[in-house]
């Protein structure tokens, strides 16, 4: 369900190579993690989805995949397994995973192995039904950062930091009620211009969704805010930016936001059958309180 094959580390040299496989399931997704870079190497492989729906190859078609340099020599057929259904892998004499070179093995000798005894011992083993967990309850959160100890990140938040004089840490430095607030410092040098970031994953998929919260900008300040879903690659949702004092969404300014002052933000969408492509953002400045 959660995919065939996962990749779950991004690194910067060649982070392994697949080729000469057969890959058959039934429904669910090829590829779990990300796939497009350069730094893993696939070719002269064989995929199937049994359902028989298209392959989604990181939001690609098998043509527009192998033309970005992916799995030269592979192909997308019907691997004419004998009976996959009774798990019999054996394959056909006309199977094209021959005419890609795949070297049939005798897949019967696969587990355990040994003496009589010991494989009647393993023959005896029943295994219960698989049963997967079900998904988290949807997240609702209201943090004001009162109980987060200073210097510290907000504890529910994923965080990203770099530590070349980035931060992002509970301060009482100033707050817009109670006593702390979340600073967020920027630093020259970092390797993402999206740093320091963080995120909360609140699992929500229909109804409507509302985020709100209190922002104090400085004169130079770049933020950006986004919603995004789980799919790879992701689809980006309601999402602005405030830069040099202009709030804008898309190419489009919306307004000014004052600097060093409190403004309150809400941003809502309905989502799952209730979503019709739009979302809406109210701003409340300090003379409007």
């Amino acid at each position: 369900m959660d995919g065939q094959l996962q990749r779950s580390r991004v690194e910067d040299h060649l982070s392994f190579t697949f080729e000469n496989n057969l890959v058959y399931w039934s429904g669910g997704k090829l590829l779990s993690g990300l796939w497009k870079d350069v730094n893993v190497k696939l070719g002269k492989n064989l995929y199937w989805d049994a359902s028989t729906k298209p392959i989604d190859f990181q939001g690609m078609n098998f043509s527009q995949w192998q033309r970005a340099g992916k799995d030269v020599g592979s192909v997308v057929a019907n691997p004419e397994f004998l009976a996959a259904e009774g798990f019999d892998f054996r394959l056909e004499k006309d199977s094209p995973a021959f005419r890609l070179g795949f070297k049939p093995f005798d897949f019967s000798k696969a587990g355990v192995y040994g003496d009589s005894a010991w494989i009647k011992l393993a023959r005896r083993l029943q295994y219960p039904p698989v049963e997967f967990a079900p998904e988290p309850p949807p997240l609702s959160l209201r943090e004001d950062f009162e109980t987060t100890p200073v210097g510290k990140p907000p504890a529910e938040a994923h965080i990203s930091v770099e530590n070349k004089g980035d931060s992002l840490a509970v301060t009482e430095e100033i707050a817009a009620s109670g006593k702390r607030s979340l600073k967020i410092i920027d630093s020259p040098g970092l390797q993402h211009r999206f740093n320091p970031h963080f995120y909360y994953t609140p699992r929500h998929r229909e109804g409507v969704t509302r985020c709100a919260f209190d922002i104090r900008v400085e004169e130079a300040t770049e933020m950006f805010q986004e919603w995004r879903d789980e799919a790879s690659p992701y689809r980006v949702g309601p999402s602005f930016s405030i830069k040099n004092g202009k709030l804008s969404s898309g190419d489009q300014e919306l307004m000014t936001i004052p600097v060093n002052q409190w403004v309150h933000v809400e941003v809502s969408a309905a989502l799952g059958a209730n979503n019709r492509g739009t979302w809406n953002l109210s701003v409340t400045l300090p003379s409007q309180r």
